[in-house]
């Protein structure tokens, strides 16, 4: 029983032909179909054919060195897995031979998937894909982008590498590389040898290995090439060679609008990132200068407040200070702009109500004195008069008659008891008697 494994680069180019592959939208796929069965795909569903999204979701959140995220570098590792043609049949290898045609089918792929992530790191494989529409139906393709924890001074990180396991498995393997690569073994001048060639031997031995573990049986022992370099093509080789050739031709044009489409979907999406950036931004900036007009109208209306300047006319408009300070925290200070406005008012007309009552008490008060000081003035009057006539009265009375003496000596009683009473406190001050 004979098997292979090989394994190729692949960057995004060459990613979207295997996905168009994959979903048969290319000529050789289409030429290659026999029937309409379906793939077997990792994970059982159609996004196992989404070779793009499948490698973005894999990758996502994980480092890459500077030489991987150029424009044309590789992204993926293509590996293809062809199990013997005994696999299928009843007589084969008791793993398989136990089991229905398609278990037998969906062990190969399950077997090509752990092969790769046990010597890729165990994070690997993205997406994977065994044809059933075509004849020989024993060949598995495997994409995959080993992903892996780097320690560092730092702590730790998901990194991604096309070539750390690969080269690995050229140095474990190196006494067999070098064996079988003498010329390389003079130019490597002591160093191991890590070529694309010195990988793909250590991938045969270490898949023969993993069959052999697996199934408990043992591949056929290979026919080593004396010349490192590829064989001889025959002419149907070499025909079917040319034909890819010419296929791959036709499907650049595909590839290109693919690849074309893609790349008008990303510049989509990051203007679309650079949009919501700046929207975002943008009402960032809003909500900041909103707070700023805020705080500094409060910081005016606290000095309206302090200094009395706010408040509303006859006519019911607002008067301020600095009206344009307020207004700059509008509508949300508004409220306390007219509380404000109609408290410093009412205050004033408080004040002015008040004003007006001490002025009326203060004038009573004058009149009041000014009564009091001619009250007091008519008494001495009074009392001058009374004090020069009252000596006479005698001599006068008895001259007069009784009803005109008993008039007169009333009017000298009433003049009396208007000179008696509260009176102002003076030396001129003095009592009356008759």
């Amino acid at each position: 029983m004979k098997a292979a494994v090989r394994c190729n680069s692949l960057n995004i180019k060459k990613l979207i032909q295997q996905e168009l592959h994959g979903k048969r939208l290319d000529q050789s796929g289409q030429r290659r179909r026999i029937n309409d069965t379906p793939p077997l795909i990792m994970g059982d569903d159609d996004a196992g054919l989404d070779l793009c999204d499948r490698l973005s979701d894999h990758i996502d959140g994980a480092k890459q060195n500077a030489a991987a995220l150029k424009e044309h570098a590789n992204v993926a590792l293509h590996f293809i897995v062809k199990y013997p043609k005994e696999v299928l049949d009843d007589d084969g290898p008791t793993p398989f031979a136990i089991l229905s045609r398609e278990q037998r089918k969906a062990r190969m792929m399950n077997q090509a998937i752990a092969f790769i992530n046990e010597t890729h790191g165990g994070n690997a494989v993205f997406a994977a894909r065994l044809d059933r529409d075509e004849k020989g139906e024993t060949v598995v393709d495997v994409f995959a982008a080993p992903r892996y924890e780097k320690e560092t001074r730092k702590g730790s990180d998901d990194w991604v590498s096309l070539t750390k396991f690969g080269k690995a498995l050229a140095v474990k393997h190196q006494e067999e590389v070098a064996r079988r690569s003498p010329e390389q073994v003079k130019t490597a001048k002591g160093k191991p040898i890590t070529s694309p060639r010195a990988i793909g031997m250590s991938l045969q031995s270490e898949f023969a290995a993993f069959f052999k573990r697996e199934n408990g049986v043992a591949l056929s022992a290979r026919s080593l090439k004396e010349n490192p370099g590829p064989d001889r093509l025959g002419i149907d080789e070499w025909k079917a060679a040319k034909a890819a050739m010419e296929e791959e031709e036709r499907l650049s044009q595909a590839a290109r609008e693919e690849e074309a489409r893609l790349a008008q979907v990303a510049r989509e999406e990051a203007a679309q990132a650079v949009q919501e950036r700046d929207n975002a931004k943008a009402e960032e900036d809003e909500a900041r200068g909103k707070a700023q007009r805020i705080t500094s109208a409060i910081r005016v209306l606290a000095d309206e407040i302090a200094g009395e300047t706010l408040s509303r006319g006859e006519d019911g408009k607002l008067w301020a200070a600095n009206p344009d300070g307020l207004k700059g925290g509008y509508p949300d200070i508004r409220p306390a702009v007219n509380a404000t406005a109609d408290a410093v008012t009412a205050k004033r007309r408080l004040e002015a109500e008040a004003a007006e009552d001490r002025r009326k008490a203060a004038e009573a008060l004058k009149d009041a004195e000014t009564a009091k000081t001619q009250a007091f003035s008519l008494r001495r009057r009074l009392h001058k008069v009374l004090k020069f006539l009252l000596p006479k009265i005698p001599l006068v009375a008895k001259l007069m008659p009784k009803t005109e003496l008993a008039e007169m000596n009333a009017v000298i009683e009433e003049a009396q008891s208007l000179i008696q009473g509260p009176q102002k406190p003076d030396n001129d001050s003095e009592s009356l008697g008759m």
